[in-house]
């Protein structure tokens, strides 16, 4: 069986067959001689495969109208190809592979796109890929929300309550308190800088 990265390539070049050529097909109908021409032999009974195309010949347009809410300036017609084609790969992945975590896919899709495409358009795929998946897994990214607002709050209840406890202050003037620091650090870890 062919590996889930293999399937991801076949599947990319698939999704950029479809888009220079073929849009009136559905991708489906793409896959027998694909596979014929290129293979793995296998890819056409990969059940990632299946579902995944399934989900683009379905869904399309939603998964391209979610990728146009994803680009701030640029229009998804107007990127090359490649890039396209990994993003709508990535959209499609996202619906279709809810087990598979967000970092994930849009890791894979960066790979891809660096052997592939334009020399810097990784960054703009995983720019893109990492806004629109709040519209293509909403109640994912709602938790992921919820999550950090609930740790945040909690660490400010805890570090309200040492404080009004008494913790211990330093005696110079301009001195902080153990839940200042503890603030500092919750700041820098938000903020992805490591603490010492």
């Amino acid at each position: 069986m062919s590996s889930r990265r293999q399937q991801r390539d076949a599947l990319l070049k698939l999704l950029y067959a479809w888009d220079v050529g073929h849009q009136s097909a559905r991708l489906v109908a793409l896959l027998p001689e694909y596979v014929a021409s290129f293979g793995p032999p296998d890819l056409a009974a990969a059940p990632y495969v299946s579902r995944v195309i399934d989900t683009f010949d379905e869904e399309h347009s939603r998964l391209d109208d979610a990728l146009r809410g994803a680009l701030s300036t640029w229009r998804l017609e107007r990127l090359g190809g490649i890039e396209r084609a990994a993003m709508r790969l990535g959209a499609a992945e996202l619906v279709a592979c809810s087990e598979t975590p967000v970092d994930v896919i849009i890791a894979e899709m960066v790979t891809l796109v660096q052997s592939y495409g334009g020399e810097e358009s990784f960054k703009l795929v995983h720019a893109v890929l990492d806004r629109a998946q709040s519209a293509l897994r909403p109640n994912e990214a709602a938790s992921v929300e919820d999550a950090h607002s609930s740790a945040f709050s909690t660490e400010s209840e805890h570090l309200s309550a040492a404080d009004n406890a008494g913790a211990e202050r330093m005696p110079a003037s301009g001195s902080t308190t153990r839940a200042d620091d503890a603030e500092v650090q919750i700041d820098a870890q938000k903020s992805g800088e490591a603490w010492d």
